[in-house]
């Protein structure tokens, strides 16, 4: 198992290529550590979305990412020192992959097996829907343990000539049985996000245990008991595409969601059938968790400086917009520990 982490152990040295070649550490196992923790590549994670990767046989990069701004990040993995070689396969990868249409796209994101489709993931995770072309900027990055000789130079001449092009070196160490893998991220373009596209909604978990997780099933955000026309006025307020984020009583945030477009209906089926006037919209939720005891507590995002909504409203805007996205990066790694 590789870990990673920000801080070197004391008395802890890198490991060189030959016990790289000892442990078997391959370019494979690289691309699907980075594939799986775009943290370690990015600063910013959330504000990327790993579209592609390379298929055998194919000729393609080892990984594909597009951020918020929609550039298109170009990885190009090499276990040992990277080449002149290296550096004109990213080069020769940009170039081809700059003027891909939505189709390309598409099939490069069914082979990753993902369960929803491209349009989705886009919406879902970085704000914006399918467009052509989908990629705005391409930007190639090589990680490898060191550049060869000429290497550096190179790329800083290359950079300084308009090429976007990024050297991430990676060191691995070992203290024990256990493998530790260190870079330095680099920061990925997000997308500028009002302050008024984010909702807290309370799920009033304390008046009905499990309405939480009867909003994810039901793909749906709901208020009852605030009369005939404070309740429909109130979930009328978030545009389409607005993030919601979910908060249990008790327990803290435990979703995260998108409003579709449409208006607020009253239900067949209430949540609470023993209050009147109640109303539900149509939600995405994108990241559902399975267990309150996995919640995402208020007291935790304020005690990092972030400003949240205060309690005794049901429906009100996260003004915070970084808050925002701390509670949605905090659930998505939450929600992959439950998977």
């Amino acid at each position: 198992m590789i870990y990673s982490y920000s801080k070197r152990i004391p008395r802890c040295k890198p490991l060189n290529a030959a016990s790289f070649h000892r442990d078997g550490l391959t370019e494979k196992a690289i691309e699907d550590l980075l594939a799986s923790n775009p943290g370690l590549l990015f600063s910013n994670p959330e504000d990327v979305l790993l579209v592609g990767r390379q298929r055998h046989g194919s000729r393609l990069p080892d990984l594909l990412f597009l951020d918020g701004a929609r550039n298109l990040y170009v990885v190009e993995i090499k276990r040992d020192s990277a080449d002149r070689t290296c550096v004109a396969q990213v080069q020769e990868y940009g170039a081809r992959l700059g003027d891909w249409t939505r189709e390309d796209f598409e099939n490069l994101w069914k082979g990753l097996h993902r369960k929803t489709p491209l349009a989705k993931g886009l919406r879902d995770h970085l704000g914006f829907g399918l467009t052509e072309p989908i990629a705005r900027n391409v930007k190639l990055v090589i990680v490898a343990q060191s550049p060869g000789p000429g290497i550096a130079d190179l790329i800083d001449w290359l950079h300084e000539n308009g090429l976007s092009i990024h050297f991430v070196p990676f060191a691995l160490y070992r203290l024990g049985e256990r493998r530790f893998f260190e870079m330095t991220p680099i920061r990925a373009s997000r997308a500028a996000r009002a302050a008024s596209s984010n909702w807290y909604l309370n799920t009033n978990e304390t008046f009905r245990q499990g309405s939480s997780q009867d909003m994810f099933h039901q793909g749906i955000a709901a208020l009852a008991g605030f009369g005939p026309k404070d309740g429909r006025k109130m979930l009328a307020e978030p545009g389409p595409g607005a993030r919601v984020f979910a908060y249990a009583n008790g327990h803290g945030y435990v979703g995260v969601g998108r409003f579709r477009d449409g208006e607020a209906r009253t239900p067949r089926r209430p949540l609470w059938p023993e209050l009147s006037y109640e109303y539900h919209r149509e939600v995405d939720w994108y990241i559902q968790l399975g267990s309150l005891k996995q919640a995402v507590a208020a007291s935790t995002v304020r005690r990092l400086g972030f400003k949240c909504p205060a309690r005794g409203r049901t429906l009100m805007q996260i003004r915070d917009a970084e808050a925002a996205d701390h509670i949605e990066n905090q659930l998505k790694r939450r929600q992959r520990r439950e998977a």
